[in-house]
């Protein structure tokens, strides 16, 4: 006894590669995800590491002192305000500023694309359960 052959249905092909297509662009967008997301946690786990070494550099070169004067001899500081500007910017820690500015930028960066891609992937699992049910 044998089994009569069946065409496949009409469009079954389109519909198979159009999931195929889905499935490709939804691991992309994982792997991206993943990516950003730790990206995400290494800053945040590294700003407040880079805080405290704008703090200890801040207080070795002197730039909380000059910070301290503003609030205690205001009436000096405002008559030099140049030279006192000067000293501050001479004292800045620059590098560790610019560190902490970095990490701070990869953090809402990786995080912008974190919230933008969740939906994408939010929106797959929808349409990926939806399909397994109305099969």
């Amino acid at each position: 006894m044998a089994i009569p052959l069946m065409d496949p249905s009409e469009g079954l092909f389109n519909r198979v590669a159009t999931r195929l297509q889905d499935e490709e662009r939804y691991l992309r967008i994982r792997s991206r995800f993943f990516v950003f997301f730790l990206l995400f946690v290494l800053s945040a786990v590294a700003i407040p590491f880079a805080v405290s070494a704008f703090s200890s550099s801040a207080s070795a070169s002197g730039f909380t002192t000059f910070v301290s004067l503003v609030t205690s001899d205001t009436g000096i500081v405002l008559e030099h305000w140049q030279e006192f500007g000067y000293s501050l910017l001479e004292t800045l820690p620059i590098l560790t500023l610019t560190f902490i500015l970095g990490l701070s930028i990869i953090l809402l960066s990786s995080l912008e694309y974190i919230r933008k891609e969740f939906r994408n992937v939010w929106k797959h699992l929808q349409l990926h359960n939806a399909a397994h049910f109305s099969l």
